[in-house]
């Protein structure tokens, strides 16, 4: 019989969990409370959790392989371009087309304080003398500005001119602007004939007066479209109040006196302080300062490159 006892005390008891076959003490005891009925509810909860957390996953793989496929995959076979950050600005018709009328006249900007076009210097700083003719491929619109006709492309900045001397009380009128070339002989003709009629002048004396008094055909300023010859006696010109006012401020808006005194040789013609020659601001205030003309100017820039 104590045999048959020791054998049942051998068993290990329900509940309890041994550290080995050997120890019939318990290591653990379960906690107070605890049935079968408690486990399995937390096993169900762990189940549902589990395919919640299982379900989440899934949706957000289906995302990603929608993401995927809708943005790499599908515009690669259907040849769509992929999207940039760029900001399109939608213009209306009539800035659209004044912006586009500013790009074909080459306009870089404008002056921040006078309101003027910027040109790049191969326009602003295009010139035509006796050494160098009017290029028969020199395309330019003419607009008609103070009664003259003058390249399109000045003429905003000598508007902007005219109104700054009427504020004033300067009143700039002139005489002469953009000059065809048939314009031009008509004008060299008659100053030639005038020259001789004098008899003062010979025949070679009256053709090199005439050249550096209005230029000669096809190689005179007034074919650029570019200048403007106001109007005035040329004897007394330079004591005019007109006169201060430009030599004060034509710079300003990107205007310079074109023939200046000590500078024939290098202009081909005689000082004549009526003609105005658009430069751009910049290039205008420069030579003001540097006392250049056009020519000297260009000869600067081109060796400071």
């Amino acid at each position: 019989m104590a045999e048959q006892v020791n054998l049942k005390a051998e068993k290990p008891r329900k509940n309890f969990i041994t550290l080995n076959e050997r120890e019939s003490k318990p290591v653990f005891v379960r906690r107070k409370g605890y049935t079968e009925k408690n486990e399995e509810k937390t096993i169900r909860h762990l189940s549902l959790t589990a395919n919640i957390v299982g379900v989440v996953c899934l949706l957000l793989f289906s995302f990603c392989i929608f993401v995927f496929f809708s943005e790499v995959f599908l515009p690669s076979i259907t040849g769509e371009k992929e999207e940039t950050n760029e900001i399109v600005v939608i213009i209306p018709p009539e800035e659209d087309e004044q912006a586009e009328a500013e790009i074909n006249k080459g306009i870089l900007s404008y002056d921040e304080k006078t309101g003027i076009p910027i040109y790049s210097d191969k326009f602003n700083l295009y010139i035509v003398n006796n050494s160098n003719p009017q290029d028969e491929n020199y395309k330019m619109e003419l607009e008609e500005v103070g009664g003259v006709k003058v390249d399109s492309r000045i003429s905003t900045a000598l508007r902007i001119l005219l109104n700054a001397a009427k504020e004033d009380g300067i009143n700039l009128e002139f005489e002469c602007g953009y000059l065809t070339k048939e314009q031009q002989q008509t004008r060299y003709d008659n100053k030639y004939t005038e020259l001789l009629e004098t008899g003062e002048s010979t025949l070679i004396m009256a053709s090199f007066k005439t050249g550096r008094t209005v230029g000669i055909p096809g190689r005179c300023e007034e074919s650029t479209g570019m200048s403007v010859t106001v109007k005035g006696d040329i004897e007394t010109y330079t004591e005019t109040d007109t006169y201060k006012w430009l030599k004060s401020n034509a710079a300003d808006y990107g205007f310079i006196f074109r023939f200046t005194n000590g500078k024939s040789d290098l202009t081909g013609r005689d000082p004549d302080y009526r003609v105005l020659r658009f430069v751009g601001r910049d290039n205008a205030l420069k030579m003001r300062q540097l006392a250049f003309c056009l020519e000297e100017f260009v000869r600067y820039k081109n060796q400071a490159k």
